[in-house]
């Protein structure tokens, strides 16, 4: 039975059932419109439930997303379902990880040619907070991927972006650790 003869069945109640293709267009669709609405996608550890369930939902459809990328099996996912995740996730690049580093990285060097210096840590504004405890993360991201240790999501190109800005305040770097 395809997923459009699904559609055609009633349940016992008598009502229209919808088909798993629809619920998932439907999905994407809540998706990208909650992507629009919130600048963010959904949060898995938000208090709403309906907004946890979406997250959840699209977690696993970009981590299935990623297994049919790398041509591992990716239950329920086509070429076609690939390229909606794909272009929805082109759509909205800054609320990937990447797009979040990149743009926290941007507010603080962007802060410190304005200023020459990082917000203080008594700062009321809820964003600079958020920034300066990332900030802090990456230090220490930082200097465990120069001893070896490849957590956090430190790469060397993110590492080098990291020693721009501790020279640039004046801090020490910590040298390449030799294999």
């Amino acid at each position: 039975m395809s997923d459009n003869d699904v559609a055609n069945l009633e349940t016992e109640g008598g009502e229209q059932k919808i088909s798993r293709a629809e619920d998932w267009n439907q999905k994407i669709a809540e998706i990208r419109q909650f992507a629009s609405q919130h600048q963010r996608w959904p949060s898995t550890t938000a208090e709403d439930e309906a907004e946890k369930k979406l997250a959840q939902w699209w977690s696993r459809q970009k981590y299935y997303f990623k297994k049919h990328e790398d041509g591992q099996k990716s239950p329920g996912i086509n070429a076609a379902r690939a390229d909606i995740i794909r272009s929805l996730i082109d759509s909205f690049e800054a609320y990937e990880r990447d797009g979040i580093w990149d743009t926290r990285y941007a507010l603080v060097l962007k802060q410190i040619k304005d200023h020459n210096k990082l917000w203080s840590y008594k700062t009321e504004n809820k964003e600079e907070e958020k920034v300066l405890r990332w900030w802090n993360q990456q230090k220490t991201f930082y200097r465990k991927f120069r001893k070896g240790d490849r957590s956090g999501g430190m790469t060397d190109e993110r590492a080098e972006k990291v020693e721009n800005v501790l020279r640039t305040l004046g801090q020490s770097i910590i040298p390449k650790a030799t294999s």
